[in-house]
């Protein structure tokens, strides 16, 4: 039976109406089961306008586009680009540390410390890092696009949050069964990452497209030379305020 006033927010209810006029909840709300929480999880990762496999398709090709349409206003028509990163970097920063693709305290010259398993447990926090400094470096290097930084972080959340999803599904597989050399396996996948962000770049903005490519690949780069001097900042001060040779 369909209640004459809304259980969410307590507005009246016309018999027709499906929808509350007011905060747009179902009208015919009804006492949660197996089934009903069953069925909400899977509409929420594979509906057609809003899921999350529907948004990683679509971040494949045409990541700026999708960006770009949910800052000019197409909202529920993708999943939320931050809920977005924050689940999927969630889940790459799982496989990254099981992967040991990225240590912080596995290296022979670096004596045991508390800055280093810090950032072995949560190197996501580092990802989650990356994000607000190319939303910055987006901002100042296409400053004249009108894009201001909120709607920039758009474009950084999604992007990174598919970049976590090409680390998950093909860089850590190909590093735990060739266990190629480090640095120049490092190199290959961060210049994909820098390409791809540039080609989002060069559909989220207008303007001649060779230009925001390479705009987007140099806050890609500007981004990881601030993020190694910040970690590198943060050992220095450590070594040199904190550590206690034995």
């Amino acid at each position: 039976m369909q209640s004459t006033n809304c259980l969410n927010c307590g507005s009246a209810l016309e018999p027709s109406q499906r929808f509350c006029p007011q905060c747009g909840q179902k009208a015919d709300t009804h006492r949660l089961n197996f089934n009903h929480i069953w069925h909400d999880l899977v509409h929420a990762f594979t509906h057609a306008d809003k899921g999350i496999f529907s948004l990683i398709w679509q971040l494949v090709f045409k990541p700026g586009i999708v960006a770009r349409e949910y800052v000019d206003g197409k909202r529920k028509q993708y999943f939320n680009p931050f809920t977005f990163a924050f689940v999927v970097v969630g889940f790459a920063s799982v496989i990254l540390i099981g992967s040991g693709f990225a240590s912080f305290s596995g290296g022979s010259a670096m004596p045991a410390n508390p800055i280093s398993l810090f950032l072995d447990k949560h190197v996501n926090l580092l990802i989650f890092l990356n994000i607000p400094l190319l939303a910055l470096f987006n901002r100042l290097l296409f400053r004249r696009s009108g894009i201001n930084y909120s709607e920039n972080l758009v474009l950084a959340a999604f992007t990174s949050g598919q970049r976590s999803i090409f680390f998950s599904m093909l860089v850590a597989p190909i590093w735990l069964m060739f266990h190629p050399p480090f640095y120049p396996f490092l190199a290959f996948y961060l210049f994909c990452w820098s390409c791809y962000y540039g080609w989002a770049c060069t559909q989220f903005y207008s303007g001649k497209k060779t230009v925001s490519f390479l705009k987007g690949m140099l806050s890609t780069i500007l981004t990881q030379v601030v993020t190694v001097i910040l970690i590198s900042a943060t050992f220095y001060v450590y070594f040199k305020l904190f550590y206690k040779r034995h």
